[in-house]
């Protein structure tokens, strides 16, 4: 079955962040890949809730594409210009990334807001393209970049972000 390996990583990661969200006293509910941005819902003991994005990995990053971050041209003579972050929709959403270990107990967990993701990007595919004369070395075509652990390490086990995303939600009725 073709895609089967990200199918078993995103289903596990989405399982592991529920687990790892239960072990830390919270209620957290997958969704059956039919809520657009939204993986996991998850509660606190005063029934305030908030949207989750899971995104799960094994090896150092996640790759995408570019323009998910920004508006980016490409020229005749294959230079890319960056020319602005794109607009983001719901830029407080908590993304947490997961990084699956080969064991139980090395997985590495990662919590930051989606605002930050896009700003990370944006920097880093910027700064590399400066470095090499806004040309890539091998695809000029291509608008691969990736989010790589490297970004996320001040993220690390940032499990306050969801108290201070809950303090702002409302009780569920």
């Amino acid at each position: 079955m073709k895609g089967r390996r990200n199918v078993l990583t995103g289903q596990l990661g989405e399982f592991l962040a529920c687990a790892e969200l239960n072990r830390r006293g919270y209620i957290a509910t997958p969704f059956s890949k039919n809520v657009p941005e939204i993986d996991l819902l998850v509660f606190d003991d005063h029934l305030r809730a908030i949207p989750v994005q899971v995104k799960a990995f094994t090896q150092a990053g996640l790759a995408g594409t570019a323009t998910t971050y920004m508006d980016v041209t490409i020229t005749k003579d294959g230079r890319q210009l960056v020319r602005r972050k794109k607009q983001i929709s719901n830029p407080d959403l908590v993304y947490l990334f997961l990084r699956i270990g080969a064991r139980y107990g090395e997985d590495e967990f990662f919590l930051v807001r989606k605002k930050d993701v896009f700003e990370i990007q944006y920097q880093d595919y910027k700064g590399w393209l400066k470095k090499h004369g806004n040309r890539r070395p091998n695809k000029p075509n291509s608008l691969h970049c990736a989010l790589w652990k490297k970004h996320l390490e001040p993220y690390r086990d940032n499990w306050d972000i969801l108290n201070e995303k809950m303090s702002g939600s409302k009780e569920v009725s």
